[in-house]
């Protein structure tokens, strides 16, 4: 019997959609060449993450102000950006849709 759990794999990145699309080609390439990454999988890794924080905070901003659930994660996803984006944020919506550090 095995006594190990079988590891479960997430998606972790999103290819574009338009894959030679020249300005985004270039953009990424300006990229990996400022900030040192391996490849384009890494840029879109973190694209991918910011866009889910994207969509959990739009979806915490149809909740009431008062809301647990929304103090609670609210803080959790400010926490989040600031740790590993560097954002400063004064407000949720304020959430820019490049990447905080890396896109100019």
């Amino acid at each position: 019997m095995p006594c190990g759990v079988p590891q479960i794999y997430h998606r972790t990145y999103a290819t574009p959609r338009r894959p030679f699309e020249k300005e985004r080609l270039d953009q990424e390439l300006k990229l990996i060449g400022e900030y040192g990454l391996r490849n384009k999988r890494e840029v879109w890794r973190v694209k991918y993450t910011l866009a889910k924080i994207r969509k959990s905070a739009r979806e915490l901003l149809t909740l009431d102000e008062k809301e647990p659930k929304r103090l609670f994660e609210g803080k959790y996803i400010y926490t989040t950006l600031t740790k590993f984006f560097g954002a400063v944020l004064v407000d949720i919506n304020s959430i820019p849709r490049p990447i905080p550090k890396m896109v100019e």
